[in-house]
């Protein structure tokens, strides 16, 4: 299954008493200017993946943003990193989730003690692949704490962020954790005979993002981006 914005489907939203639309174009305003004195960075991701059966050495990759939406993932030591994109949450978050859909206010409550907006995003125009997706936005700090991306088949890809202050002014993510819930997973193989059975594949597998040493506005030029520009698996080949 592929994640991603344009695998959005129109989902109906009961009626209820909450914000008004104009309330929730203020808070997604509010949070895109939190972007706008950052023009590019660089930032080192280390990725530990566990989860049952699965045995994979961490990974240090290094991540290189910069506005509009250009990112690229560079795996050290010739590691090859494939992370789904929606779990590597880098730059405008706003931008990256507007891109394709419309947002509507779901309900408020608390995360981990803080104010949070619950919107939930759903596709201009039909499309395959996600279902909708839900954020969860800090209402002070105008961080992205949570994203839930829920396909037709009720299985999930959920990314929590805890974010840190980079030069005393600018909310960044400072761990994320993706985990994946399947439930389809354990399909014998065709070359497998009747009784067989083949490796047994984890259900739920959880991906640990360290992020560390932040690098604000280099000035990082168009040509580090050109080999693989937009990208649309979120992974990287180190050289």
């Amino acid at each position: 299954m592929r994640w991603g914005l344009k695998g959005l489907l129109w989902v109906l939203l009961g009626l209820g008493v909450g914000w008004a639309q104009s309330d929730v174009e203020t808070l997604l305003r509010r949070a895109a200017s939190l972007f706008q004195d950052i023009q590019d960075y660089s930032v080192q991701m280390e990725i530990r993946l566990s989860g049952e059966n699965l045995r994979v050495p961490p990974t240090t990759v290094k991540v290189y943003y910069k506005r509009p939406g250009k990112m690229r993932f560079v795996a050290e030591q010739g590691q090859f990193v494939l992370l789904p994109k929606q779990g590597v949450v880098v730059g405008d978050w706003v931008s990256q989730l507007r891109a394709k859909a419309e947002c509507l206010w779901e309900k408020d409550e608390p995360l981990r003690g803080r104010p949070h907006s619950i919107l939930r995003f759903v596709p201009k125009e039909p499309q395959r692949g996600v279902a909708y997706v839900r954020a969860w936005v800090d209402r002070e700090r105008l961080t992205l704490s949570r994203l839930e991306f829920v396909a037709p088949d009720e299985s999930r890809l959920q990314v929590e962020v805890w974010h840190t202050q980079v030069q005393g002014r600018y909310w960044l993510p400072e761990r994320s954790e993706v985990t994946f819930h399947l439930r389809r997973m354990g399909h014998r193989p065709p070359s497998l005979r009747e009784g067989e059975e083949g490796p047994s594949l984890p259900r739920d597998v959880k991906a640990t993002l360290l992020f560390r040493e932040y690098r604000l506005n280099q000035g990082l030029s168009d040509d580090l981006f050109r080999e693989e520009e937009a990208p649309k698996s979120g992974g990287a080949k180190g050289r």
